[in-house]
């Protein structure tokens, strides 16, 4: 591969690993993370890479402690990078059947792709992909049952034990009965 790819797949790479703010990674931070992702550069390069970034993208650089730290503003979209057309239709259409199934924690993650994505499709002159989501559903053998309506925070706190493996304590109030009861539940 030619030096000027591999100066873009390390920069895209730079990009994955430099945080948002608050957060900030040290150089030599980024440094080892690019050569456990197999790029053998040295720190200078990576130090005159970080620098160049500075002038074109919201790079925000601390100086201290004798090491410059380095983050992404807050405002940085990054979500867009690498956006293809049948990416954005693969994101799409697994929001739409999948966020149910999630937990909550990793919807809120992914949440800012999935706006992306489908502010790409909209954005597209019409073609093969672009109305393919409203062309195609999925629909389950048998009747559709409707959801029960869920106070906000007990999906998350419900998918959080699912996801961490631990127990929570929940009360309930049967219709037969007038005094709740408390129950310990292994999601």
């Amino acid at each position: 591969m030619g030096a000027k790819h591999d100066t873009l797949f390390r920069t895209l790479s730079m990009l994955q690993i430099i945080p948002k703010e608050p957060g900030y990674k040290a150089t030599s931070t980024i440094h080892a993370a690019l050569e456990e992702k197999g790029f053998q550069v040295s720190l200078r390069t990576v130090q005159r890479d970080l620098n160049a970034m500075e002038s074109h993208l919201p790079l925000i650089c601390l100086e201290g402690d004798g090491e410059r730290r380095w983050s992404l503003s807050a405002s940085f979209n990054d979500s867009k990078l690498g956006l293809d057309t049948p990416t954005a239709l693969t994101l799409v259409l697994a929001h739409e059947y999948l966020s149910d199934l999630l937990p909550q924690i990793a919807v809120d993650q992914i949440s800012s792709q999935f706006k992306a994505a489908q502010q790409y499709l909209n954005a597209l002159p019409s073609n093969h992909y672009s109305g393919w989501a409203n062309r195609v559903k999925a629909i389950p053998n048998g009747k559709t049952l409707i959801p029960a309506q869920i106070k906000a925070g007990i999906w998350e706190a419900v998918s959080e034990a699912a996801l961490e493996e631990y127990a929570i304590e929940v009360t309930y109030l049967s219709r037969k009965h007038n005094e709740p009861k408390s129950y310990t539940l292994h999601p």
